[in-house]
């Protein structure tokens, strides 16, 4: 152990006890999975409650994904982990289903690593990152599409709405958040999220869902994060878009623009069994597999929990992608390109936490399979997920009766390359080792769009007269 982890570990005492509960807690838990040749150990089944893991589905097979024929693409499905490297990944897969099984994600038959460098630092935090996935190019930390010297880079939702493509953004997170914000928005500072909203809308992005209402409604509503009386809700409406607040209303939702705020702040992304339940039967009622794909009509079964509870609570991640993926793909010739990001696996690897690590991970990786489940019945769709940068400097090691023993770093940010997995046409280019800015520009390649990277008028963006070269990793 350096002396700097050493450091890192004992100054703060509250960190080191939560740690050490948080690795005996999963050490207990994950045992069968390493004790064992069997690969079916459930982890957080024993817990019917909110945070348990009841939700996740392992997949059927360890067999790769087989690439569909063909190679035009015409949607594509960006899938971020904020804060996961290889460890978390793999760390999730031990507590899902075992060591020799696979989760969702990788089944994906191309894999590559990708490096996650700002400009100026070695270590990113999520705004740079995120412009560099957005826009291909890098920028200081705390930067969102504009970069030091005051020059504003076109995004790769911009440049694809040019060409006439329906975009859209999913995020656990306030959807003002650093990572979708970069998709959407050209600020010199992170923590702008009022303008960030106004940005978003005014760029109209087809579907956004996620939280953070706070920051769209006046300043005279309770709870609102806004120091104007501008009242962004009702511009949206305004604008054509379709506002929804709970499961139900995202659900019954369609149209071309669609708003989803689903709690003030970020979301909870708890759910019960009985919810879970009730999002099993509505999401399979359409093939009757309990394996795919389609939002259907509600099943007239008194097996299915009715609806109140159901209705009002905050959608999944994976319900979230799901709708998304059905708005943007109704009656579009066009193609799409939506973002998805797991926001809330970098939170808690922030707080050296390995079991939320484990259900936010498999939370996302539930995502990871509405977009496989689209996209192998498509044909015409790329998916990729990737990470922004790891958080946590999680390594897992033994203990001497082979358990899992997982160990954090540091609580902030890391400069390790991620992972990046493939699927779909055109899934080849992205295979090997690269560089965060080369995803969107192999993505414009693919879409033919040209030129990318590409600037837009300084009047596209806002800069503030205190606008931070860095901000703290764990923001």
């Amino acid at each position: 152990m350096t002396k700097d982890m050493t450091i890192g570990f004992i100054r703060s005492p509250r960190r080191v006890l939560s740690g050490l509960l948080g690795i005996l807690l999963l050490a207990l838990i994950l045992r069968p999975a390493l004790g064992s040749d069997t690969t079916t150990f459930d982890y957080g089944r024993h817990d019917p409650g909110e945070g348990g893991t009841a939700f996740y589905r392992p997949a059927d097979t360890t067999e790769p994904l087989v690439n569909p024929p063909g190679e035009v693409v015409r949607n594509v499905i960006l899938l971020i982990g904020d804060g996961m490297g290889t460890s978390q990944v793999f760390l999730s897969r031990l507590a899902a289903c075992g060591v020799d099984c696979r989760l969702h994600m990788e089944r994906m038959p191309v894999v590559g690593l990708m490096a996650t460098q700002p400009l100026g630092a070695l270590v990113t935090d999520s705004a740079a990152a995120g412009t560099a996935l957005a826009c291909g190019v890098r920028t200081a930390n705390g930067m969102l599409g504009v970069s030091p010297d005051r020059k504003v880079h076109q995004n790769i939702f911009e440049a694809a709405s040019d060409k006439g493509m329906r975009t859209g953004l999913v995020a656990t997170s306030t959807v003002t958040h650093a990572t979708p914000a970069a998709f959407a928005s050209h600020v010199d500072t992170r923590n702008a999220e009022p303008i960030i909203a106004s940005q978003m809308l005014a760029r109209k992005i087809n579907v956004i869902l996620g939280g953070g209402k706070q920051f769209w409604m006046p300043q005279s509503i309770e709870g609102s994060k806004r120091q104007d009386d501008v009242d962004l809700l009702q511009r949206a409406k305004d604008l054509g878009y379709l506002f929804v607040e709970t499961y139900g209303q995202l659900f019954a939702a369609q149209g071309p623009y669609v708003l989803g705020l689903f709690q003030n702040g970020p979301l909870t992304t708890k759910i019960t069994l009985e919810q879970l339940a009730a999002s099993d039967a509505v999401t399979h009622a359409q093939d009757g597999s309990g394996s795919a794909g389609s939002v259907g009509a509600v099943p007239d079964d008194d097996t299915v929990p009715a609806a109140a509870d159901h209705a009002n609570r905050e959608p999944t991640i994976e319900e979230m992608t799901r709708k998304a993926i059905e708005l943007l793909n109704a009656n579009n010739e066009n193609g799409f390109i939506l973002m998805v990001e797991g926001s809330q696996i970098d939170w808690v690897c922030h707080s050296n936490d390995a079991v939320n690590c484990v259900r936010q991970t498999l939370l996302f990786d539930m995502a990871v399979k509405a977009a496989i489940d689209f996209a192998q019945a498509d044909g015409h769709t790329l998916v990729l997920v990737t990470a922004d940068h790891e958080t946590g400097g999680l390594t897992i090691t033994q203990d001497d009766n082979r358990n899992p023993r997982p160990l954090w770093s540091t609580g902030g940010h890391t400069a390790l390359p991620v992972p990046v997995y493939a699927f779909g046409p055109g899934a080849l280019d992205f295979g090997g080792t690269m560089d965060n800015v080369d995803i969107p520009r192999k993505l414009a390649k693919l879409l033919k769009i040209a030129p990318f990277p590409a600037e837009l008028p300084a009047s596209a963006g806002v800069f503030t007269a205190d606008a931070p070269q860095a901000v703290p990793q764990r923001q």
